[in-house]
Order: C-alpha cells, then structure tokens, then sequence
C-alpha cells in the first residue's frame, strides 16, 4: 500500500504512519517504510533515528536499517541517508526486487511516498504496489492539482484506489 499526496504538508505521513499502526493493532504483521527520500518525516513519529534506512539498504545492505518496534508491534523501515538521485535509486532493480521480498514476509508493506506532483518519485513507486491512497487537504489544494495527481498517475497506468480527506489545518470542508 503506497500512501501519496499532490502537495508537501497535506498530512501523508502522518496518516501512513497511523494507517500502519491500526493495521498492526488488528494482528497483522506489518512493515512501514519511509520512502520519502527527499523530505523524510516518519522516523520522527516513531521517536527513531532516520539513519540507517532504506537508503542504507539498498546501497550497502545495512542490516540495522530495518528497526523492530515493540509499541505499536510494527517492523519499522526508515528512508535512511539523504541520496543525491532519489528517482534513480527508487526505480533501481534492487528497488524493486527488495519489494518483491518484503511481500513475501508481510501482511502488509505501507509506503510513505513523496508527493506527486512535485518529483516523480511516487510515480515510479506506484506502478510496484497493489494499493494507492492519496491524502487530499481540502480548502488547501486547488481541485486542479488533485486532478493532476489523477492523469499523473494514469500516465504510468495506475490508478487511485482511494482518497482520504485530511483537514489538518482544521478550516473546514
């Protein structure tokens, strides 16, 4: 599952970091991994340190990137050193084999992903998932911008299988 927005700030890490935790708290085994390589955030819900992370991972198989988390029960993978190629490294075979293999040991694999619109990250990410949310603010991000993330996303033949409205600003739908 995969969990996007059109723009930074709309809550899409907050809203995966807890999606995760509900999923685990119904007694599934579920990894979260900080796939945000730009702008990482989720490592600071969880009181961790970004550092090693799935960065880490994929280029030097660091073992201590994957962190267990006792409470909340979630394996926990941050997104780890700040690349200079963030696209490149996402769209690597190693990116996308490592996927295939966390599949294969979880219920559920939940991915923070970039926003779409501004870097192309979560539309190399996309195509590798099953699931895509994305996180709307409403009042905030111009019908527009939604609808780009729409048409984006198709380009790579994917498509939205859910919207979760986040009014974290509190103004009201």
């Amino acid at each position: 599952i995969m969990v996007t927005s059109s723009l930074p700030n709309e809550g899409k890490s907050t809203i995966t970091g807890n999606l995760a935790v509900v999923m685990a708290q119904s007694g599934s085994k579920v990894l979260l991994v900080g796939a945000d390589l730009r702008r990482p955030q989720l490592f600071e819900m969880f009181g961790q340190k970004n550092v090693p992370g799935l960065v880490d991972l994929l280029i030097d198989e660091d073992p201590n990137s994957l962190r267990h988390i006792s409470s909340p029960r979630i394996d926990f993978l941050p997104a780890g050193t700040i690349p200079p190629n963030p696209a490149d490294l996402l769209e690597s075979k190693r990116m996308a084999k490592l996927l295939l293999q966390l599949r294969e040991r979880y219920d559920y694999v939940v991915i923070d992903a970039p926003p779409v619109l501004p870097v192309t990250d979560a539309q190399i990410l996309a195509p590798l998932v099953d699931i895509v949310l994305m996180v709307v603010e409403p009042c905030r991000v111009p019908e527009k911008a939604a609808l780009q993330v729409v048409s984006t996303l198709a380009d790579v033949d994917v498509k939205i299988s859910g919207v979760i409205l986040n009014d974290k600003s509190g103004s009201g739908f």
